[in-house]
């Protein structure tokens, strides 16, 4: 993790186009922030942290690093890494960046839905099987890389 500025955990089940994420990562390089992606009502600044995506700089993994014990004592049982995770990052006071217009994650209330077909996104989920999946990238990726 400490050769890259970011890292990135991924859902099997989410369809990633990478490319579309770097340039938004490029005003947050060299500080300490990990990214939410559902906005769970409508007046949610900060959102929640879903597990299709999730982002650390190199910056919140040395926060991680530096207090480990603080995230290792929270009250995780019975929660998804996702929210321990986000809990954890609150805990080290590593502030959050939303990424809510660039992911559709069906699993969130307000965070789903959008077609395949936006060039957009960053992330498409849940797609369960093999065919969805690979439907969904070539409707989002366009013509001219399918053609590739």
């Amino acid at each position: 993790v400490w050769e890259s500025d970011f890292t990135v955990k991924l859902d099997p089940d989410a369809v990633f186009f990478p490319d579309r994420l770097g340039g938004l990562l490029l005003g947050h390089k060299g500080k300490p922030i990990f990214t939410t992606n559902c906005r769970y009502w409508g007046g949610d600044q900060v959102g929640k942290l879903f597990g299709s995506i999730e982002v650390l700089s190199k910056q919140a993994m040395g926060a991680y690093k530096g207090k480990m014990d603080t995230c290792k004592n929270l009250p995780w049982q019975g929660w998804g890494e996702d929210y321990w995770m986000q809990h954890c990052m609150n805990a080290l006071g590593v502030p959050a960046v939303g990424l809510f217009d660039q992911v559709t994650d069906n699993t969130c209330p307000l965070g789903g839905g959008a077609p395949c077909s936006d060039g957009k996104k960053i992330v498409f989920h849940p797609k369960k099987d093999a065919g969805q999946w690979w439907d969904c990238w070539k409707q989002s990726a366009g013509p001219q890389m399918v053609a590739k």
